[in-house]
């Protein structure tokens, strides 16, 4: 053409389009997407546009892998795929209670450990049912072992106390393990069924004797054996009726044997989250984190307390100080109302800590320092006596002071009574509680998890440690 020609986009051959597109970002290569049909639209003779060839030309290997079952829109999931895979953090290993779990480098998942407490090694007793994902009659793997049946590719994976998530590359999420809190997110623990089934066996007698708030799980599960004559289902009713007893209620059952409602056994999709796409998962002690691409941070499980608590319920998944089971992955609405758009999540035992896109950090759970926002344990309480307004108040979403509008946080980790959050400038920063030390220095066992030395330490606040020189302490 001449100089004072114009070339129209419509008029550049196909493969000059695909060349401009494969040059482009990918959140420019969805806004070319959207604006001109000579991009979006496939030219005459050819079966795919511009944006999927240059897509697939930067990403070759997912056709193949997809092939067999392909989305209804190819350059909405090569969008996807190429900003979940650039930009997102994966996490190919996690440690657990008795189980790890691995990623391998062509995305099959691998397990070892034990499904047994340590008081019951040899399978006398199932604490994680199902957590290897080995399948019902496997209880002890010593070495990393493929886990068998899954035919899709993993990024990432984390392991909570008695249960197992798995994040594939497509975004779907897997889990496998306990269920006995809902923490799988199956939705599996039938509360209609155990209540009919309470009410049709279980004798006014009984049922009187049961509801005593200081018997123990196994008094209440002998009870329940000896009336009912099935252990099967005398477990799943003590599970039904004593969600709080922690690691006691952890399917407590033979190998081999099956409990309904409690375990899976292999890693299974999570069709709650079958139309959305997850960017990152998060298990803890009885509860699983699960955070979506558009932000959003969804939340499953059940409470794991003791004593007074057990009136409570389990602040760490978000949906207030009341709610006890969640055994569907629910938005964590307190988060939408805050306009937090998660970019990273961690499950601890018994608090929840999640990344803004800001780089903010907001936390959740049981109220004390593990939580970073001021105050102790002792707050909860009114004249010596918990609280259970004062409890609510505390557990709640709030932001972590500190950090907010002084620091950027990269990535945190929530443990079982403390936290550490790694920020921007490359200092780390933890809070949270340890024991303090009694007169014959016998309870020196939380001292050191912060990182600030051997002197025992209760700090409610922001604890800098174990960095070069930085911000005072909150």
């Amino acid at each position: 053409p001449g100089p004072m020609e114009t070339v129209s986009l419509a008029s550049l051959p196909s493969d000059l389009l695909t060349q401009i597109v494969r040059r482009l970002a990918v959140v420019d290569v969805a806004a070319v997407d959207c604006a001109a049909g000579c991009f979006h639209c496939p030219a005459p003779g050819q079966a795919s546009s511009a944006v999927e060839q240059a897509l697939l030309a930067r990403n070759p290997t997912v056709r193949a892998a997809y092939a067999a079952a392909p989305p209804s829109s190819w350059t909405q999931f090569l969008l996807w795929y190429e900003w979940f895979d650039r930009y997102c953090v994966h996490q190919p290993i996690s440690a657990g209670a008795t189980h790890n779990a691995f990623v391998r480098a062509d995305g099959r998942l691998l397990t070892c450990g034990v499904e047994v407490g340590d008081d019951v090694i040899m399978g006398r007793e199932r604490r994680s049912p199902g957590a290897l994902g080995q399948g019902n009659n496997v209880v002890i793997m010593p070495g990393p072992t493929l886990v068998p049946g899954c035919t899709v590719r993993f990024v990432s994976v984390s392991v909570g106390e008695g249960h197992t998530l798995a994040l594939a590359e497509s975004g779907e999420v897997f889990s496998c393990g306990s269920d006995l809190h809902g923490q799988l997110g199956h939705g599996s623990l039938d509360e209609g069924a155990a209540h009919a089934l309470y009410e049709a066996r279980c004798s006014n007698e009984l049922k009187a004797r049961i509801a005593e708030a200081h018997l123990s799980y196994e008094e209440r599960l002998e009870m329940l054996a000896g009336e009912l004559a099935d252990a099967t289902l005398a477990r799943f009713l003590c599970s039904w009726l004593s969600p709080l007893q922690g690691r006691h209620g952890m399917g407590a059952f033979a190998p081999g044997e099956t409990a309904p409602h409690q375990a899976v056994y292999t890693p299974r999709r999570i069709e709650a989250l079958a139309d959305v796409r997850a960017t990152a998962v998060a298990a803890g002690g009885t509860s699983s984190l699960i955070l979506l691409l558009n932000g959003e941070v969804h939340s499953c499980g059940g409470v794991l307390l003791h004593g007074w608590q057990r009136r409570q319920g389990a602040p760490w998944l978000g949906h207030g100080a009341t709610c006890e089971r969640q055994a569907l992955p629910k938005r964590i609405e307190a988060l939408v109302a805050a306009g937090v758009r998660g970019r990273g999540v961690s499950a601890g035992q018994k608090h929840s800590l999640v990344i803004g896109a800001d780089g903010d950090l907001w936390s959740f759970g049981y109220p004390d320092a593990r939580l970073g926002r001021g105050f102790i344990e002792e707050d909860v309480y009114e004249d010596g006596i918990p609280s259970p307004q004062r409890y609510e108040e505390l557990s709640g979403v709030g932001l972590v002071q500190g950090l907010s509008g002084q620091q950027v946080a990269s990535a945190c980790s929530a443990g079982q009574d403390h936290s550490l959050v790694l920020c921007a400038d490359g200092t780390c920063w933890s809070f949270g509680v340890t024991c303090p030390m009694g007169a014959d220095g016998s309870l020196l066992w939380g001292v050191g998890r912060l990182g600030l030395g051997a002197t025992p330490n209760d700090d409610p606040g922001l604890s800098y440690g174990f960095s070069p020189p930085g911000p005072p302490r909150a």
